[in-house]
């Protein structure tokens, strides 16, 4: 996470960008706030989607660490097959055909060690709890009802500690919750940069 900080600062330099409101989802989040600790105050507002603060449990790193090597040794799919199901609201693959296709398409562009350095990156993540705040910048965080990744109380909880903290919960919504709801998700985001 700590270099996806780094790609993100050079970003805004190269751009003459030195403070930004920055959105993030799942891994992205703890982009944004990997990217809090090290450029404090370069963040003018935050949004902070189905995503969590605290670091992986022990159980949740091994996981992990399993499913990048089992997308190294058996392929992207034996991984993404597993997780797409539990990354969207219960019965998404059965009601929303078309939605779970062009998940599951999005998904089919990821390469074996793109997952494996995803997943790796993720469970040697540090715990964000810590001084949660996000510099001065004002924080949305954004999480679907449903999702089966993330308890709506993690979020709740990050909300509560970040100074000014909002949370907005999507109804009817999983870990996507940008995909599956993305009018609602569009509305609140632009709402709060606005």
């Amino acid at each position: 996470m700590d270099l996806q900080a780094r790609v993100l600062a050079a970003a805004l330099d190269a751009l003459g960008v030195t403070r930004a409101s920055l959105v993030g989802c799942s891994m992205g989040g703890y982009a944004l706030m990997a990217f809090a600790r090290a450029y404090p105050g370069r963040m003018s507002k935050a949004v902070l989607m189905c995503t969590k603060a605290a670091a992986d449990t022990d159980e949740a790193r091994a996981r992990r660490e399993a499913q990048a090597q089992t997308a190294l040794t058996q392929g992207p799919l034996a991984v993404t097959s597993q997780l797409l199901p539990n990354l969207v609201a219960p019965g998404v693959p059965q009601h929303e055909p078309a939605l779970f296709a062009r998940i599951t398409a999005l998904a089919a562009g990821a390469t074996a060690q793109g997952i494996a350095d995803a997943l790796l990156g993720m469970a040697a993540r540090p715990d964000s709890r810590p001084g949660m705040a996000l510099g001065p910048s004002p924080a949305l965080v954004i999480e679907g009802e449903l999702d089966q990744a993330m308890p709506v109380s993690e979020l709740r909880a990050m909300a509560e500690a970040i100074p000014g903290g909002k949370l907005r919960v999507i109804g009817g919504a999983g870990h996507y919750a940008m995909l599956e709801r993305e009018n609602e998700v569009a509305a609140e985001v632009v709402g709060f940069l606005e």
